[in-house]
């Protein structure tokens, strides 16, 4: 070992007991002057030991100081390694979407509502066509503002032709014979809307037959006599006399005694109170009610179809999301083990450190020794002893255990970070199967629940018609 030799003489001075401080130079002449330390002598002398005191202490204090920050940073270490995903938590976040999948089949209250409100409609219209043997596809209605568009076009027409027939003995004219023709109109067709919407359909059914031709024929009779009354009250303008008295009195007298443009009005309101008629009862199915309950029942195969629809998209972003949460655990991970590098580096370093220390604090020792037995030497007149040419090194006092348990962590963790990845790309590979499984079986769910085919829309389903046996057939 190459000993530190200073270049220069220097007070060197020591603290024993750390309350007196000892000049070395003076201490290594007084000594040889009494021939010591003795040429036989194995030990260092009192000087020596006070020198090996002063820095063994200042060693076991830096060595206590780097074991303390050591124990720090193994339990950071330890904590960290606590955190780091295992083979069990990728498999608990497949697990966690079939549990999730699970709980959205068996208690989403939107999805149950949807299909409890399917089944009743659908039973209560096979049990309608069931009881009256109807087994055609029902009308479908036309849009609202069409069916409004096409009355009102019956109005204006039946309002502007009857307009200049009125206009003749009327004190405002135009305008006064148009609010006669436009009541005159509003009456024919709203009647015979109604007409045709409440009652004709009732005809076809067979309970309501006689009492719907009944109410028809009223209808119609009325119809005609307000046509005719209208009729004679025009004829009475014209001839200057505006009561209806004359106009009803007219009308008992000679029911057909109308003139010509009278003829031609009667025309007129007959043909718009039949064509509000058969707008009517053409607006929906000609069984009564049947329309409306297959709109119903449409009603909620839409909804059960929406809801399919969202249900699928929940249960497929469940499966679909298995893979990102698996990316994301194995990025956890490797977040995980980069800063465990971190640590480690830290207590690699903190140990470098203190080896450091230990070899400066060691060096500092042997230049006192040095300086001390140089200057013993020069002054003695006896051989100096055999121990002189020794220079013990200093302990290591510090475990180097910790450190090489977190190499081998470390390398344990590699590994275990790479079966990750691995298992991950299984686990993805595996998802367009499990994908399939999950629409297989969400699609059984439902047929299990229903009998509507979701691949198909069953808005005019042939398999409603009833068979024989009462049983349901394609």
């Amino acid at each position: 070992m190459q000993i530190p030799i200073p270049s220069r003489r220097t007070q060197f001075f020591v603290t024993p007991q750390r309350r007196q401080y000892v000049d070395l130079i003076e201490a290594a002449r007084a000594a040889a002057h009494q021939g010591l330390p003795a040429s036989t002598a194995t030990t260092p002398d009192d000087n020596e030991t006070t020198i090996e005191r002063q820095f063994t202490q200042e060693h076991i204090d830096t060595a206590n100081a780097a074991a303390s920050a050591l124990h720090d940073h193994a339990g950071n270490f330890g904590r960290l390694a606590e955190h780091f995903p295992t083979p069990t938590d990728l498999t608990a976040i497949v697990d966690t979407a079939q549990t999730r999948i699970e709980h959205e089949l068996t208690a989403d209250v939107d999805l149950h509502r949807c299909l409890d409100s399917y089944n009743l409609e659908r039973s209560s219209l096979l049990a309608f066509k069931r009881e009256f043997g109807l087994v055609h596809v029902p009308k479908d209605q036309e849009p609202r503002i069409w069916l409004f568009a096409k009355l009102l076009a019956i109005f204006c027409l039946e309002s502007a032709g009857n307009t200049t027939f009125f206009a003749q003995g009327n004190q405002l004219g135009m305008l006064g014979g148009f609010f006669q023709a436009a009541m005159i109109s509003a009456v024919n067709v709203g009647s015979g809307f109604c007409v045709g919407k409440l009652a004709v359909p009732h005809v076809n059914k067979p309970s309501n037959r006689l009492r719907a031709a009944v109410a028809l024929a009223a209808c119609v009779a009325g119809a005609i006599g307000f046509n005719l009354v209208a009729a004679h009250y025009r004829d009475a303008l014209a001839a200057s006399s505006t009561t209806l008295h004359d106009s009803i009195g007219g009308l008992l007298r000679a029911p057909l005694g109308l003139s010509f443009h009278s003829f031609l009005m009667l025309a007129v309101g007959l043909i718009a109170f039949g064509a509000a008629v058969w707008k009517g009862a053409s607006d929906d199915d000609w069984f009564p009610h049947y329309g409306r309950r297959h709109r119903q029942f449409l009603s909620a195969q839409d909804a059960l179809h929406s809801m399919f629809k969202t249900t699928k998209g929940r249960l497929l972003s469940h499966e679909m999301g298995v893979g990102h949460a698996c990316d994301e655990t194995v990025g956890r991970g490797a977040g995980t083990l980069e800063a465990m590098s971190e640590v480690l580096k830290g207590a690699q370093q903190l140990v470098g450190t203190y080896d450091a220390e230990r070899a400066q604090l060691e060096g500092n020792r042997n230049v006192h020794w040095t300086c001390y037995r140089e200057e013993n030497k020069a002054v003695r007149s006896s051989p100096p002893p055999a121990y002189f040419d020794v220079f013990e090194p200093f302990p290591n006092l510090v475990a180097r255990q910790p450190l090489a348990e977190m190499h081998g962590r470390m390398d344990q963790l590699r590994r275990a970070l790479d079966e990750l990845r691995l298992q991950t790309g299984e686990i993805k590979a595996h998802g367009p199967r499990r994908v399939v499984a999950l629409e297989r079986r969400f699609r059984d769910f439902l047929k299990g629940r229903t009998a509507l085919d979701l691949g198909v829309a069953e808005r005019h389903p042939d398999h409603l018609r009833v068979g024989d046996d009462g049983r349901e057939v394609a």
